[in-house]
């Protein structure tokens, strides 16, 4: 067997496969670069409209329920979450009802932050803002929602407390309206008496 001769077509062919591999590669890199190009462009393209669809009119324009952080303003419903987070939603109205009951009656401030943030009204409003999913802070807002459109569960109802507790104000010149979650809710006894 003739050693040189088998050397020489080994390394012919070695350099054959060598080429055809530089081929390869050149055409793959060549491809390789049309993609990066291309995701690129599909990137930027993205971009540009993402932002051209999300600075429109239309999607500026947020419904009270999106989902956003609580605001400060939003003194209402963070009542509502304090007092009554855990209750169902029409306790949750209830609740709500009352900040807003004692707003139109004389014997309390007449905007509805005074009332909220009066002195002992309000256990939920003297303790540090707990923090609150966007479920529970959405739930709250639809809450407030229905009770300031003037839907009220209990009636007029202006005193509410705990279900598990009878505070001293409870006895008296109040009668219970009705019990939700875990809230009693009471109106006026004088009231009550000029409805029968």
């Amino acid at each position: 067997m003739d050693y040189e001769k088998e050397y020489v077509k080994l390394g012919k062919e070695k350099r054959a496969l060598n080429n055809q591999w530089h081929d390869l590669y050149n055409e793959q890199g060549k491809s390789l670069r049309f993609h990066k190009v291309c995701y690129w462009i599909a990137w930027v393209v993205g971009v540009v409209a993402a932002m051209i669809i999300f600075t429109s009119p239309v999607c500026a324009q947020e419904h009270p329920n999106s989902l956003k952080p609580l605001l400060r303003a939003e003194v209402l419903t963070r009542m509502v979450l304090q007092e009554a987070n855990n209750e169902p939603v029409e306790g949750m109205v209830a609740v709500a009802g009352v900040a807003l009951d004692r707003v139109v009656d004389s014997r309390w401030p007449s905007s509805l932050e005074a009332v909220i943030r009066q002195p002992y009204q309000f256990s939920g409003m003297s303790i540090a803002l707990r923090d609150y999913t966007q479920r529970e802070i959405t739930r709250a807002r639809f809450a407030v929602e229905i009770a300031t459109s003037g839907q009220r569960p209990c009636g007029v109802v202006l005193w509410f407390h705990a279900d598990y507790m009878m505070p001293g104000w409870a006895r008296g010149y109040i009668v219970p309206a009705c019990h939700l979650g875990g809230h009693i809710f009471y109106k006026d006894k004088e009231k009550s008496d000029e409805s029968h």
